[in-house]
């Protein structure tokens, strides 16, 4: 893991301060904040996309440079009354941008009646461009593209896992406060339900109104709405959690238990 990212993993751990810490679902397996950027780095399907671009941006500079290595073709021919093996040999010279070529053959012909039935043939030839050039600028130029096409998409990609790391901590905690926002949803429709049962009740022995019982059941049903929102964040927020990690459909797999940072007081 980069070092960017444990540093990003160690300063949120270092800062948990909450009053109240809720856990996941019981019996469902859970994943640290560590656990859960490790595997976002390892499966996630954008960063797979950065890393195949990396890969392939340094086949392209193998290959530009694969150009200034000298290729050898063997050649191997034989038939009845003929047979030529030989080679051809290039190469791209790297200051001047030409390119030498080499070729040799040597054939045989038993059946043909001459006074050399072997012949042996060795070239040398010296292609240079007029128009495009000298020196390394003209003929490292694919080269130093490919080069910078190479330094670009890795910087991408280690910018890609440092996000990447920062959205599965950002995630990480949206559960853990969404659980904390049920928690205190359900704390106050406890409450709304007791008072709604007490103003009932006082209405039956007259120290209250209908209207004070409109209001308390006006409450709890607020109450009881924003258990449900809550809920449904939670479940949100899960979904995106189990996707950014890119788990298959089904996995129940949560945040563990952990408490939200605390607020850090503002510098003077």
């Amino acid at each position: 893991m980069e070092p960017l990212v444990l540093a990003l993993v160690a300063s949120l751990a270092t800062a948990q301060e909450a009053e109240v810490v809720v856990g996941p679902t019981p019996g469902v397996p859970t994943l640290s904040l560590a656990s859960a950027i490790a595997l976002a780095l390892e499966k996630n399907f954008s960063l797979r996309d950065s890393t195949a671009a990396v890969a392939s941006a340094r086949w392209q500079e193998t290959a530009a440079r694969a150009q200034f290595y000298p290729s050898v073709s063997p050649i191997y021919l034989r038939s009845d009354e003929r047979w030529v093996f030989g080679f051809d040999v290039s190469q791209r010279l790297p200051w001047s941008g030409g390119t030498l070529v080499a070729t040799g053959r040597h054939s045989s012909e038993p059946t043909v009646e001459a006074p050399f039935p072997r012949s042996t043939d060795l070239r040398l030839l010296l292609s240079q461009p007029l128009l495009r050039g000298f020196g390394p600028n003209a003929s490292f130029y694919d080269l130093t593209n490919a080069k910078r096409a190479r330094i670009g998409q890795e910087r991408s990609l280690a910018l890609a896992r440092q996000q990447l790391a920062v959205q599965v901590a950002a995630v990480f905690y949206s559960v853990i406060a969404q659980r904390q926002l049920i928690e205190v949803a359900g704390q106050s429709y406890e409450r709304t339900e007791g008072l709604r049962r007490a103003s009932e009740a006082r209405l039956q022995v007259g120290m209250a109104s209908k209207l004070d019982v409109y209001r308390a059941e006006l409450q709890s049903a607020q109450a009881r709405e924003s258990m449900v929102r809550s809920q449904a964040g939670l479940q949100a927020a899960l979904e995106l959690f189990r996707g950014i990690l890119a788990l298959p459909l089904g996995d129940p797999v949560e945040p563990e238990a952990a408490a939200l940072p605390g607020t850090r007081p503002a510098a003077c």
